[in-house]
């Protein structure tokens, strides 16, 4: 189950980048058009005809042509929304159920930084949008083949081994999206003379290979993470519960991967430090703002001292270090758990952790 989701999902992630793509008139005349046009190859409203279509011939498909198993009442009794929500009150009491939880709320905060705003850094720091949305959607498409690799590794009893090494890979990846960042301004011209690198001579070629490796990598760490976590999913969820288990489940993964995302965003304006530049009367004084008024109507400009990108990035590294030291033993004793620790007790009586 694992695997299919993750081939839906990475297949629909593929199919937007790639409107996004054919949709920018700049990326269609720079690699797909001998002579430039003023929009691009599919345009949103053809885009969404074209999946209208297809929805409804679907739902036509399946009205028709496909019949509905009947499902024994005994293996998975109907339950009304109260008893639903009492059900998922029993989940969330299982001690198993809340180490799980720790793990999946606090394991992605190390991430947050670099799959936030790398991108927007990327782009800030020089790189045209055209190239990064032209290399994302030719990456995009790995996305489709990986889970069906990973598929192998995380096959057996012990679907979260990969997960345990792909986290650590996934952290050094966020190093190396650190470095991409002032990389793409020396590439792209827009870097000071005091900035990282500076005097180092790299190619746009050059440096799409190192974008191409590096995202290829986070893919790899990813991927392995997300179809390792949801076979393990599949694996303990109780079966007498449905689907309910499972989607409880992945509801707080859910909420473990956004709000370090969410953060990061939130805190990255507040954390930046901006000094005005250029103008001798407000020469070296704050800027609040990137367009500060009071700068600008002297004369000056906003220039970045201190990029919170670069902050944070260091900080979710040493939280990512801090969290492989004090947790990853628990997500190893979550995996040797029994399958009872999983299965809510139908007495009423409290489950236990037995390895």
């Amino acid at each position: 189950m694992g695997l299919s989701l993750s081939l839906s999902l990475s297949l629909g992630l593929t199919l937007t980048l790639g409107f996004l793509a054919l949709n920018d008139a700049d990326t269609c005349n720079r690699y797909l058009r001998f002579e430039p046009l003023d929009e691009g190859i599919i345009s949103l409203g053809g885009f969404m005809a074209f999946w209208g279509y297809v929805f409804i011939f679907t739902t036509l498909y399946v009205m028709f042509f496909k019949r509905e198993e009947k499902a024994d009442p005994d293996d998975e009794p109907a339950e009304g929304v109260v008893d639903t929500y009492r059900s998922l009150w029993r989940v969330l009491s299982l001690p198993s159920v809340r180490q799980l939880a720790v793990v999946l709320l606090t394991a992605r905060a190390a991430f947050g930084a670099a799959d936030a705003a790398t991108s927007l850094k990327i782009v800030e720091y020089g790189m045209p949008k055209e190239d990064l949305a032209f290399l994302t959607t030719l990456l995009g498409s790995a996305g489709v083949f990986l889970p069906a690799l990973m598929g192998r590794l995380v096959a057996g009893h012990r679907p979260l081994r990969s997960w345990r090494w792909a986290y650590p890979l996934r952290l050094l990846v966020g190093l190396l999206y650190g470095l991409l960042v002032p990389l793409s301004a020396v590439t792209y011209g827009t870097a000071g003379a005091g900035s990282w690198f500076a005097g180092v001579e790299l190619s746009r070629p050059g440096f799409a290979c190192l974008v191409v490796a590096a995202v290829l990598l986070h893919e790899v760490a990813s991927t392995a993470m997300f179809v390792s976590q949801m076979a393990f999913f599949s694996q303990v969820s109780d079966p007498a519960m449905g689907g309910t288990y499972m989607t409880l489940l992945n509801t707080v993964s859910n909420f473990g991967s956004k709000w370090p995302n969410m953060a990061s965003l939130y805190l990255m304006d507040p954390l930046t430090q901006r000094t005005c530049a250029g103008a001798k009367p407000v020469e070296g004084l704050p800027c609040a703002a990137a367009d500060d008024a009071f700068c600008l109507d002297g004369g000056g400009s906003c220039a970045v001292t201190r990029d919170a990108y670069f902050v944070q990035l260091l900080v979710c590294t040493a939280i990512g270090v801090v969290w492989i030291i004090a947790n990853m033993g628990r997500v190893n004793r979550v995996q040797n758990l029994k399958e009872a620790a999983w299965r809510v007790p139908k007495s009423g009586a409290a489950a236990k952790l037995e390895p």
